[in-house]
Order: structure tokens, then C-alpha cells, then sequence
């Protein structure tokens, strides 16, 4: 038996992810990159992604929680796709700095010792 395939990715359903239609590639590129994103991100965190169509352009939010910590951000772009590299951007510069803050933090813990009475 014949499977049928079609190269061209235009044609396939668009089905709504993340508050827009998008087909399954657009899907599958975004969902990769957010799953590599959450693998940076503190332990036990969730997300919300949310895209909107305005005009021409596309606006995403993102926000990931975890536990006493909330990353978030809000980004422009003309498609979908460049639209999450630039909130996956604006996350990591957030978790950046709060890895640096929170390591740095125990590192002068370790560092200055026990206090003796």
C-alpha cells in the first residue's frame, strides 16, 4: 500500500496551537524550541505560551512559573516563529541573570562559613 505524502508544507490543516492556526511544521519548530527553552528553566516550571494575530504581525506572551520564581515576555514579530525566538531570547537573559543572582548569592554563603560565637 501507498502512503501518501505531501513536501509541500502550505497545504497541510492548520490546526490552532498556542492561540493562532498554525500547520504541524510551524508547530512541531516552535514546540522543539520551547521544550529546549524549559530545559534551561528551574525545576518543576510550567509555561503559558499565547500568540495573537494583530494585522500583519504576531505578539507573543510567554510566562513560566516555577516555584517563588516567574519569567516573562512579551514580544512583536511577522511571523510565529521569529516572534518566540525573540520572547526565548528576553527568557534566557532573565534566566541568566537570575542564575548568576541566585549562585552568586550561595557561593558568598559557602564562602564566608560558618559563624563562630
Amino acid at each position: 500500500m501507498f502512503k501518501e505524502s505531501n513536501s509541500d508544507f502550505s497545504m497541510q490543516p492548520m490546526v490552532s496551537y498556542f492561540g493562532i492556526e498554525l500547520n504541524q511544521n510551524q508547530y512541531q519548530k516552535i514546540k522543539q524550541k520551547l521544550d529546549r527553552l524549559m530545559d534551561r528553566c528551574p525545576v518543576s516550571s510550567s509555561y503559558k505560551l499565547d500568540f495573537k494575530k494583530h494585522q500583519t504581525n504576531y505578539i507573543g506572551q510567554l510566562t513560566i512559573q516555577s516555584y517563588g520564581k516567574k519569567f516573562y515576555a512579551k514580544k512583536v514579530a511577522h511571523t510565529p516563529y521569529l516572534t518566540f525566538k525573540l520572547l526565548e531570547d528576553e527568557i534566557d537573559d532573565q534566566l541568566l541573570k537570575w542564575k548568576r543572582e541566585r549562585f552568586s548569592n550561595s557561593l558568598a554563603q559557602n564562602l564566608s562559613g560558618p559563624r563562630v560565637a
